[in-house]
């Protein structure tokens, strides 16, 4: 009986220290990017830079990533509708096997962006990384920032912490397993992102090499 008890104790604290921060990191996060994310392209405003945020081509497991195509298909529409005027794509191009930001650039090339309007950073190994690269080099502009939904969010809280005068635009999420997926990750995601805002300073400098 008192082993029960335990064990019913120690799941109860488990499951509290798992829900309780996430669940606050999830609301802060809603709350402080309300208002900043578009996902009808009639409807949000013009900027002269967009940040593409990123990732892989292929999934892990083989095939495509649904994720890639979204996000290409929707920097690509916001392009050709006029409501950004060039596109710096953000990703980890780290060697050997990673080709993220130069994979987005060519597929953005293949639909129709020039490529004259195409910038690459080659570092931005994760969401903050690629948000304190963004804040070096375009500081002075207002940004539309371009990923999924659930990302788009984080990416905002992020940016918002860095000073950075930034909106989103949501590209799809294509099918229930793969939000499912997503969204599994995007809970301990925030977690990380408001420890991050509390703890980490935002610069170049804090960022590892």
């Amino acid at each position: 009986m008192m082993r029960n008890r335990i064990c019913g104790w120690t799941v109860f604290l488990v499951l509290g220290l798992y829900i309780a921060p996430t669940t606050a990191a999830w609301i802060l996060v809603d709350i402080r990017t309300a208002g900043r994310l578009y996902s009808d392209i009639h409807s949000i405003p013009h900027r002269s830079v967009a940040l593409l945020l990123a990732c892989p081509q292929m999934r892990t497991g083989g095939g495509p990533n649904l994720n890639f195509t979204s996000r290409i298909q929707t920097a690509s529409r916001l392009f050709h509708a006029g409501k950004i005027d060039s596109i710096f794509v953000s990703g980890d191009d780290s060697p050997p096997s990673h080709h993220e930001s130069e994979d987005m650039k060519k597929a953005l090339i293949e639909n129709g962006v020039p490529e004259a309007r195409i910038y690459c950073d080659h570092g931005g190994t994760n969401t903050r990384a690629s948000i304190v690269h963004a804040k070096q080099r375009l500081d002075h502009v207002g940004i539309t920032i371009i990923t999924q939904d659930w990302h788009s969010q984080r990416a905002l809280f992020q940016a918002s912490h860095c000073g950075l005068d930034a909106i989103a635009f949501a590209a799809p999420t294509v099918g229930w397993p793969n939000r499912l997926r997503s969204l599994r990750h995007e809970h301990l995601a925030r977690v990380k992102a408001l420890l991050d805002v509390v703890f980490v300073r935002c610069s170049v400098e804090s960022e590892p090499t």
